[in-house]
């Protein structure tokens, strides 16, 4: 399952959120050796405050694996924050029915096809934490290349590539309907819900869950 997780709700996920600020240390830092914030092996930033949410994959060890963070645009958000000049405007929202999702990633360590079930999962999950909370668009940035990978349908780009990190990266924002990958719950028998909100869920097999 995918653990939701908030700075009001971490004590009932253990460690979770050091477990993240760790994926996102080998992810960011150490992979590809960005000069991000760090701190005893742990990466961070000005968006982890109480607002943030972060919908965390974990393996049987407690462990994040593949993760992303959601951040409200009626809140600071990095788009508008850093990189405004990948979109116009009119199309930096500041509104409670469109997020923002970052730094999403997953953990190369992982075999190729539990990589792929665990980033399907995820989505999964964003897709239905997104629809609970009324949201209607999700706006990133990525790759135009991981962009298609990960959202192959109703895309719509914001603005031109640009160099972001090192890497040419665009502005996208795409339905909250359209996230999850299509037939992912049949494929992998995913139950009707993929989320744990309060750190009691079934148990962990195999770095997934069964009942």
């Amino acid at each position: 399952m995918i653990d939701v997780v908030t700075l009001a709700t971490a004590h009932l996920f253990g460690d979770a959120l050091a477990s993240q600020a760790r994926l996102r240390y080998r992810m960011f830092v150490g992979c590809r050796n960005i000069e991000h914030a760090h701190f005893g092996g742990m990466e961070y930033d000005r968006f982890d405050t109480p607002a943030a949410v972060f919908l965390l994959w974990r393996d049987t060890d407690g462990e994040t694996r593949c993760m992303t963070r959601l951040l409200r645009t009626t809140e600071a958000y990095m788009v508008r924050s850093y990189w405004p000049h990948l979109a116009d405007e009119k199309d930096l929202p500041s509104s409670p029915d469109v997020w923002e999702g970052t730094r999403l990633c997953a953990d190369i360590a992982l075999d190729r096809r539990t990589r792929q079930r665990a980033l399907a999962e995820l989505l999964c999950g964003v897709t239905e934490y997104l629809e609970a909370q009324g949201a209607r668009k999700l706006i990133g940035v990525t790759s135009r290349a991981q962009a298609m990978r990960l959202f192959p349908r109703d895309l719509e780009w914001l603005g031109e590539d640009a160099l972001i990190e090192g890497r040419t990266e665009s502005a996208f924002r795409i339905p909250v309907r359209s996230i999850a990958p299509q037939g992912a719950r049949e494929r992998y028998g995913f139950g009707p819900s993929v989320l744990c909100m309060d750190g009691r869920a079934p148990e962990r097999v195999g770095g997934m869950w069964a009942a």
